[in-house]
């Protein structure tokens, strides 16, 4: 039974959905941390935007 649940984890939850909080954590101490992802966000949305031209 323990050998199902964890491949059930292993297949329904994706690594970097335990690791966030506290990435995100490590980002709230760099101070304007929200300016250095907003760019990101449109920069990846640009680029997704550029190559499906």
């Amino acid at each position: 039974m323990y050998n199902l649940v964890m491949k059930d984890f292993k297949l329904g939850i994706n690594p970097w959905f335990l690791a966030m909080p506290f990435l995100l954590g490590a980002l709230m101490l760099i101070p304007g941390w929200i300016y250095l992802l907003v760019p990101q966000y449109f920069l990846d949305i640009g680029t997704e935007y550029f190559w499906s031209i």
